[in-house]
């Protein structure tokens, strides 16, 4: 997507096409002053010099507002706010830093481009970024979601060059706040298709059918858990039976990462749980993981279970 004002030169006759003045959003007004174009978007009052009417250069901008997709505290004693924002014009992702004790300022202390460079990541709305989780360790901010579209476009999980199961973890210094610095951009491959993990979504409907048969179960946990420097996240695999109309078996599994070193986050293990014709997400307590699942019974009626996998030593988990 692209947006701008367009300059247009004209006299008594003629119109003529010259260069344009980028926004981010819709462009909603524009007028000149002291020189300068001003132009107000979705998200900002931005001024440009059109002296080169073919090349109008930004000179400085106002914000407004800012398009925030995730936040978290973070830095020792939580003194910083992080945003994960992406831009659906440009595509681009970034790390905003702002501090805690003013986390509604537009402009923020620090900012952190982070875009995928990735060519297979330039699709629907910059993939990577909309389906990234992040989790803060210290003074360590960690970005981690499915490189490629998450539902298996633009040559994802089902493309032919074998990297189905390929997952971005991108490790950021925050102890600077206004200098936010990258320290590690590494792709590990897990193996698995990342289209059954529930990366960014963070809710999933437990007990019920494909084509809602009834909300029987209001789950209140989360897709990804996080326990200190290791971080838990869900992933199913579901069979659906469409001559009975209904799910007959539901294949969930852990996948543990270890960000304890900040320069080197490991995919750390893979804890198969037990098979059911449902589950819930995951909650945490201490080095502990819960989830819950379900087995029908030959009576119609189901049993649950409770799932515990302790995460101590995520890649010897229990």
């Amino acid at each position: 997507y692209e947006s701008g004002i367009q300059l247009i030169d004209f006299t008594s006759d003629t119109l003529t096409k010259r260069g344009v003045a980028p926004q981010k959003g819709d462009a909603r007004r524009a007028f000149l002053a002291n020189d300068r174009l001003f132009a107000v978007s979705d998200d900002a009052v931005r001024s440009f010099d059109i002296t080169d009417r073919d090349a109008p250069k930004q000179t400085a901008q106002q914000l407004l507002a800012n398009k925030v997709n995730r936040t978290i505290p973070a830095g020792v004693g939580n003194d910083k706010l992080v945003r994960l924002s992406m831009d659906w014009y440009t595509n681009g992702v970034s790390l905003e830093i702002a501090t805690a004790a003013d986390p509604e300022a537009p402009s923020p202390i620090g900012t952190l481009d982070i875009a995928n460079q990735n060519e297979k990541d330039k699709g629907c709305y910059s993939s990577w970024g909309w389906s990234s989780r992040i989790f803060s360790v210290g003074n360590t901010v960690h970005i981690i979601g499915p490189s490629t579209d998450n539902y298996g476009y633009y040559d994802g999980y089902g493309g032919s060059n074998g990297t189905k199961g390929l997952l971005r973890i991108v490790s950021v210094d925050v102890s600077d706040g206004t200098q936010p610095k990258l320290i590690s951009d590494k792709e590990i491959d897990i193996g698995e298709a990342l289209n059954q993990v529930n990366w960014g979504y963070g809710y999933y409907y437990g007990y019920y059918g494909y084509y809602g048969n009834g909300y029987a179960l209001i789950d209140t946990g989360d897709s990804s858990v996080q326990l200190g420097s290791t971080v838990a996240f869900r992933r199913q695999k579901s069979t659906y039976d469409y001559t009975k109309g209904q799910t007959t078996t539901t294949d969930v599994a852990m996948e543990v990462f270890d960000l304890s070193n900040a320069l080197d986050p490991k995919h750390a293990s893979t804890v198969q749980l037990a098979k059911g014709e449902g589950a819930t997400t995951f909650l945490s307590e201490g080095s502990t993981v819960y989830s819950s699942h379900w087995e029908k019974q030959p009576t119609g009626k189901v049993k649950f279970f409770v799932d515990r996998v302790d995460l101590a030593n995520p890649s010897e988990p229990q």
